[in-house]
């Protein structure tokens, strides 16, 4: 069987492959990468071969794979970025949050800070304008014909 770090990244190959299948008809913009001033340009990977537009996230899977070349291979951030061609501060960011989801580290899982996005979503859109109208409307008539 080989070696589960090599399992790890075909995974993460497997993750970027289903993205570009995702991807298929959406505008994608190439990632051209220059070097900063001093150092020599660095190699690309996987996660370099395209961006989606719209913000520019990685799926969740990919995300996950990468957190799990460092904690479970125990490989260094910088080992792994160099790897997969991501910014060092946003691997560390999955890995912090990978270890709150494993329960290794306090914290919001990811869970939670779904279910408060959400929560906040719809409270924006209960306290939007429009909807303030709305319910002002329905007040004063409900009251007028009472």
């Amino acid at each position: 069987a080989p070696p589960l770090h090599q399992e790890v990244v075909a995974g993460v190959d497997q993750s970027v492959e289903r993205l570009a299948d995702d991807c298929i008809g959406e505008q994608l913009i190439p990632v051209r990468r220059r070097p900063v001033r001093g150092q020599h340009e660095r190699t690309t990977g996987p996660a370099d071969a395209f961006r989606r537009c719209r913000r520019g996230r990685y799926p969740k899977e990919f995300r996950r794979d990468a957190a799990a070349l460092v904690i479970d291979q125990r490989r260094t951030v910088a080992d792994v970025t160099r790897q997969l061609g991501v910014v060092e501060q946003t691997l560390g960011n999955w890995v912090r949050q990978e270890r709150i989801d494993r329960g290794e580290r306090e914290g919001l899982s990811s869970e939670e800070r779904a279910r408060i996005t959400e929560l906040e979503r719809q409270t924006r859109a209960r306290a939007s304008p429009g909807n303030c109208a709305a319910v002002v409307a329905r007040s004063t008539t409900s009251a007028s014909s009472a």
